[in-house]
């Protein structure tokens, strides 16, 4: 598949290079192209994407020491599926590779999954599109460059996680059921970590140590020679040809409803431990946030050695200040999706009306809650069933077209104590 797809491309590949290769520049010195966060400059960015019941917040934070790591954002629509995808590439000997896998990355992998949002497409999806960026990279005339690369695709409309990655540029899941026990869905190429990696390139008559120092000793983390990567497998590095292996770990997980994925290359990783990181990630409500926080911890612990990129991932409730929990997520997600599919299929409405009536039917609420109509709390301290009105009923009470929701209030009679309080908000948008 490879060949054919370079046979194809060849054209395109010489043209890429010529520009690619003018922008090469040495480790430790700065592109031109690269904006102008130098040294110890944060930069952070923070994006908010609406989808089916929930919302999508995207956070990002950069550090550039040598202006080699590079990453990218995308929402795609696969096979009528919205996919977002989110790339981290860490590069060494210039950045050439990372700024190609960043431009060309997600076109060659929405290619090659063609219609199919499946797990199993975007996980052959994924491999094709490492296999293919590591031979265009290797087709660029006079680049030696390389990088490791991470790619997380989330199918928002299945609820899954598919990650591809070579190297060492990590992506953990943070999940609303083990907030306190993030679980590494990438693999970790690192030789000094990777026992698979060192044995494999032993197979192929690589020699494995560590680098002498200028004090004539050896020192640092376990590498490759000839070559003396610590890490061999990612894109690129064509002087290394013999013992870099393109070939991405390939999984897929089910997102939990409330989740943080946190994707960030080894400047950071080098620095907190993954304790640290947890303790930060269970205290800060936004991505953006998270990032900066974290980036500016590894400063500290071990100043700036490295680029840093970090890329933060979390789905939250629909509106800042509220969360949708217990019986209201699903009563939620039927409105949400009927409010982003009723304007353009008419058959959407009744067969969501029905749904929602069922489910409303069905659930209850506990007998300590106390409803709040608009600003007004009633004097009685808890609510009957849901159940036991009618859907005409409880829409007649909630005369505005938004959803409802448990609020989080603070209660002054309580000495500033946090407390929860049902807030009926409407559903109208269902009559």
């Amino acid at each position: 598949m490879i060949a054919t797809h370079m046979a194809r491309q060849s054209g395109e590949c010489a043209a890429l290079g010529s520009s690619y290769a003018n922008a090469k520049v040495e480790a430790g010195n700065c592109d031109a192209n690269i904006p102008s966060t130098r040294g110890s400059t944060l930069t952070a960015s923070s994006t908010s994407l609406p989808t089916m019941g929930m919302q999508i917040e995207l956070g990002t934070a950069v550090r550039v020491k040598k202006g080699e790591d590079m990453h990218s954002v995308r929402r795609e629509v696969i096979g009528g599926e919205r996919v977002l995808l989110v790339m981290v590439a860490d590069g060494h000997g210039g950045n050439v590779a990372s700024m190609y896998c960043r431009d060309r990355l997600f076109d060659l992998f929405i290619e090659t999954a063609g219609g199919d949002a499946s797990s199993s497409s975007l996980q052959e999806a994924g491999r094709d599109a490492f296999r293919r960026a590591h031979a265009e990279v290797r087709a660029i005339r006079g680049c030696t460059a390389g990088c490791t690369l991470t790619l997380c695709a989330v199918n928002e409309h299945r609820g899954e996680l598919t990650c591809c990655n070579a190297g060492d540029t990590l992506a953990y899941i943070f999940s609303s059921e083990q907030p306190d026990a993030p679980e590494l869905v990438s693999e970790d190429h690192r030789l000094d970590h990777c026992e698979s990696e060192c044995a494999r390139l032993k197979a192929l008559g690589g020699r494995l140590g560590k680098a002498v120092g200028q004090d004539g000793l050896p020192g640092g983390p376990k590498r490759v020679f000839p070559g003396g990567l610590a890490v061999a497998r990612g894109i690129g590095d064509a002087d290394c040809a013999d013992f870099v292996s393109c070939e991405p770990a390939v999984t897929t997980r089910t997102l939990p409803k409330h989740f943080v994925i946190l994707v960030a290359t080894d400047g950071l990783w080098d620095g907190p431990t993954l304790e640290q990181v947890t303790k930060i990630a269970l205290k800060t409500r936004q991505p953006e946030a998270f990032a900066k926080k974290l980036l500016k911890l590894s400063v500290k612990l071990r100043g700036l050695f490295d680029d840093m990129t970090c890329v933060v991932i979390q789905r939250t409730p629909p509106s800042s200040g509220s969360s949708t929990v217990g019986i209201w997520g699903p009563v939620f997600d039927s409105w949400q999706t009927f409010r982003s599919e009723s304007s353009s299929n008419n058959s959407v409405r009744t067969t969501y009306r029905e749904e929602v009536h069922d489910r409303f039917r069905s659930a209850s609420l506990p007998a300590s809650a106390s409803p709040v109509h608009g600003h007004q709390r009633p004097r009685s301290t808890s609510l009957p069933p849901i159940g036991s009105y009618s859907l005409a009923e409880f829409l007649n009470i909630c005369p505005e077209d938004t959803p409802p929701c448990l609020d989080s209030a603070t209660d002054q009679q309580s000495k500033g104590k946090r407390s929860t309080k049902l807030l009926i908000r409407p559903f109208t948008a269902l009559t």
